[in-house]
């Protein structure tokens, strides 16, 4: 760590990602990663000169909201353990900026997605499956939403929050949430394919919808979604046709 000791911003994104997989025996791996290691890095950088520290975390800190879409001064209620170790790491990081003047800015994520997005992640399935011609699982019904929100997008906003005030915590996502079923259409849309389903029970620690409220990071931070999810699955498309050579 002290090869790292004269950097002036810190983008903190390391964390052991997944739902479905925090639960149970993988608990203590996700404890560890998300928050044990968050406490080693902001202990690390309390006392040095830094511009900004930026913690990314993620909208599985909602869970379930009455009110939409979700702001940041929503309630926070983590239906996954994995929630439940992000919502700690932004509180962590936050007693930071209170007690040492850490310069701390917190992201929330939602549901990134875009070219060599991580293999496990519901779009990247979605699509190998379609290109390999298997059926697609789908938990639930499929009527589940979610706001998807390109790469790019939001690596500019990402960015942009080295100018943010110190302790705010900010949504960055796209405001348009999708439906899982209408993702498949938009899929099968660009393969010019029909796209054949198999649907598997509710997965424990999914919520029913992730909605960002975005003003607040267009104000702090001028961010405006510039890809819509259309263009940004063609993207991403095209990436795994040449990443699988399919």
């Amino acid at each position: 760590m002290e090869s790292f000791s004269k950097a002036k911003i810190v983008f903190h994104l390391a964390a052991q990602p997944g739902v479905r997989e925090s639960w149970g025996k993988n608990f203590v791996i996700y404890v560890k990663n998300n928050l044990l290691l968050t406490q080693r890095l902001l202990e690390f950088y309390k006392n040095k000169q830094i511009n900004k520290f930026i913690y990314i975390s993620s909208s599985s800190v909602y869970g379930k909201s009455e009110v939409l879409p979700q702001a940041e001064s929503s309630p926070t209620n983590p239906l996954s353990p994995y929630g439940v170790t992000k919502l700690a790491g932004e509180k962590l990081a936050l007693l930071y900026w209170q007690n040492y003047s850490l310069p701390v800015v917190v992201l929330r994520y939602f549901t990134v997605y875009g070219p060599a997005l991580r293999p496990d992640l519901a779009i990247h399935r979605f699509i190998l499956s379609a290109l390999q011609q298997k059926p697609v699982v789908i938990f639930d019904k499929g009527n589940q939403k979610r706001d998807f929100t390109f790469i790019k997008d939001t690596v500019k906003a990402t960015l942009s929050a080295i100018s943010a005030p110190a302790g705010e915590i900010i949504n960055i996502g796209s405001g348009k949430p999708v439906s899982i079923n209408e993702l498949i259409v938009l899929i099968s849309r660009v393969l010019s394919t029909d796209i054949s389903i198999t649907y598997k029970p509710h997965s424990i620690g999914d919520p029913p919808i992730t909605w960002a409220d975005i003003k607040k990071a267009n104000k702090l931070l001028g961010f405006s979604p510039e890809t819509s999810l259309l263009d940004g699955l063609l993207h991403t498309i095209n990436w795994a046709k040449k990443f699988y050579q399919l």
